[in-house]
């Protein structure tokens, strides 16, 4: 429920739900994911640089309470959680947009857009590389664990590494 209305595609599109950000700690936003949804959740080690993440996170923040002021709609393809978070790398990052890609409006697809922009940083095939970094099965088993985080990582991956350059 959603604004006392049905999350869908249907509310969506018919601007009948407010655009919202949601931010919390790792177990209980990946806890709801996986237990409370039944959600397959993968979390990819991420090529970028902390100056990036940390504006990133601030730009998110921002546009988070602005809505207090400027309130907007969810759009089921338009405005959705990832096409969201998409604008918000556009205006961090250099080179041109990233456009219109099946992995922003499937965020289904979001782990293969990362590995398509260099951003993932793995030297796997997508295909493994989304086998290797799936953790809803850990984080299911792990909830309520004082070493919550640490358990989630197959091998202790982070979900952030340290910048390196591009190997392309």
């Amino acid at each position: 429920m959603v604004g006392g209305g049905a999350f869908g595609l249907l509310p969506g599109a018919l601007r009948q739900l407010e655009l919202i950000y949601v931010f919390g700690d790792e177990e209980d936003l990946l806890t709801t994911r996986a237990i409370g949804r039944g959600a397959r959740i993968e979390a990819y080690p991420v090529r970028a640089a902390p100056d990036f993440i940390r504006s990133l996170f601030l730009d998110l923040a921002q546009a988070a309470n602005r809505l207090r002021e400027e309130p907007r709609f969810y759009g089921s393809l338009r405005q959705n959680c990832t096409t969201t978070l998409v604008r918000h790398i556009d205006g961090l990052r250099e080179g041109a947009p990233i456009g219109l890609r099946a992995g922003i409006l499937f965020p289904r697809l979001s782990g293969k857009l990362l590995a398509d922009l260099g951003y993932l940083d793995s030297d796997l095939p997508y295909e493994e590389a989304e086998e290797a970094f799936r953790i809803d099965q850990r984080v299911r088993q792990y909830a309520g664990n004082a070493e919550f985080s640490q358990r989630i990582r197959k091998e202790r991956i982070p979900l952030i590494t340290p910048f390196r350059p591009s190997r392309r």
